[in-house]
């Protein structure tokens, strides 16, 4: 117990619903992050858009969860009327011409929502960590965690308010005024962003080591 964990995950997953103690411990052990392919850092990075051409105020593509049943029964917030439900929040703003929203779409279709909108929303996956977050980068997008529970990787050595906005995943709906009120009277501060999550996205960009078949793939493509 006391050995130094490398996780991914700070929280609790989904699936496992009888688990209601996390493995991570705050003072000992150290997140890493969530690995995304090679092929999708370039591939992101190419069809990122600048910013006077992103049309989309807010991008969110996922299928709708509830929390972790230690933090109450899921049959209790199965949709948009339960707030901690942040995924179905998002979700029931589907429709707005401002957001590209949607349940599911195919895999090009959400590279194009990240990489042609302000700002991304991350909300909590099937656990803490999700994907989306570290993909925000190489796309341009400003990520918005909306997980109270979730520390990114490496917050004691890089300064992530400067790239990250963190909300409260209960407050969504005041979150689409205050970024339409960013956009409009402080774009200045939306550039700032987006450059500090330029510049920290190496932190986030590990490559596969040579034991793995995607090493060989990259290598190949050389």
């Amino acid at each position: 117990p006391n050995a130094i964990f490398m996780m991914t995950e700070p929280e609790l997953w989904n699936p496992y619903k009888e688990v209601v103690l996390a493995s991570y411990t705050p003072y000992k052990d150290i997140l890493v992050p969530g690995r995304i392919t090679v092929d999708d850092m370039i591939g992101l990075g190419k069809m990122a858009k600048p910013v006077e051409e992103r049309s989309v105020l807010g991008h969110f593509i996922g299928w709708p969860r509830p929390p972790h049943p230690s933090v109450m029964p899921p049959e209790q917030c199965q949709n948009s009327s339960c707030p901690l439900n942040v995924r179905s929040v998002l979700l029931a703003k589907k429709g707005d011409e401002m957001l590209h929203v949607d349940v599911d779409v195919p895999y090009v279709e959400s590279f194009m929502g990240l990489t042609s909108s302000l700002f991304c929303f991350v909300p909590r996956g099937k656990s803490a960590w999700s994907s989306r977050f570290f993909q925000t980068f190489f796309a341009g997008c400003i990520p918005v965690l909306l997980n109270d529970r979730y520390e990114p990787p490496f917050g004691e050595i890089v300064d992530l308010p400067k790239a990250v906005i963190k909300w409260p995943m209960t407050e969504v709906d005041a979150l689409v005024d205050y970024l339409k009120q960013l956009v409009v009277e402080n774009s200045d501060r939306m550039v700032e962003l987006r450059e500090a999550g330029r510049e920290l996205r190496c932190w986030y960009a590990w490559p596969p080591s040579w034991v793995e078949w995607s090493w060989l793939e990259m290598n190949k493509s050389e």
